[in-house]
């Protein structure tokens, strides 16, 4: 029988007999709650907070697991149904939407993981496809903690929104000689006849729209390879 305070340890929720002081376990989940805000709000997690996350997610990863098999997932469809699951799991605790005065965290966990997998098996009859970009924000199977996942999208969100800006800080032409030469990372001669400018054109305008992204980014070091002339 699956049994809700091992599995989900010092973070299940509640109290414990001759385990650890309740206040501690109010602390691990306000730190997890803080972890969740600052990712939903694309901010940096403090240390302890993301330890505590990782706790978290360690003890209900299996439950979270079973409880999308039963809820009538395929193994093959698993992986990517428990990503958006613990997806939700996040937003939710970001709005505060976890009351831990009406019933366990586990069980709360559970109703949000079933209600996710019913949506998710719903909507594989509905997807058709899904856009290249989509894709880069997907983790490999290795690495499905939602901690890496917004950290990814994070910095993904801030990178996109500062090539919206600089869409409407630059003509078309240079815009498009940054992206295509390094992002899509076409060669420069056919960036070039794609665009009726010369290589030399293009180089120019790429250099002029990395100094302006530079300033938007606020020289990230995350984006060192974009950035570098």
């Amino acid at each position: 029988m699956y049994d809700e305070r091992r599995a989900a340890g010092p973070l299940a929720g509640g109290s414990r007999r001759g385990g650890r002081p309740e206040a501690l376990l109010a602390q691990q989940m306000s730190q997890v709650i803080a972890f969740c805000r600052d990712s939903a709000g694309r901010a940096e997690p403090a240390r302890d907070n993301k330890s505590s996350w990782e706790l978290f997610y360690g003890a209900h990863a299996a439950h979270v697991r079973r409880i999308a098999l039963s809820s009538g997932v395929r193994p093959a469809d698993l992986d990517d149904c428990c990503q958006e699951a613990w997806i939700e799991v996040v937003r939710r605790l970001a709005e505060g939407r976890y009351n831990p005065n009406c019933g366990r965290l586990t069980g709360w966990i559970s109703v949000v993981v079933r209600n996710k997998s019913i949506d998710f098996v719903r909507g594989l009859g509905r997807r058709i496809e899904v856009s290249f970009a989509d894709l880069d924000f997907l983790p490999a199977q290795s690495n499905l903690d939602p901690a890496v996942l917004f950290e990814r999208k994070r910095r993904d969100e801030i990178l996109h929104a500062a090539l919206a800006e600089l869409v409407r800080r630059t003509s078309t032409a240079t815009f498009d000689a940054l992206y295509q030469s390094s992002i899509e990372e076409r060669d420069g001669s056919a960036v070039a006849a794609d665009l009726g400018l010369t290589v030399e054109q293009v180089r120019y305008r790429r250099r002029r729209a990395k100094r302006s992204l530079r300033k938007l980014l606020g020289h990230r070091p995350i984006w060192l390879e974009l950035l570098q002339d």
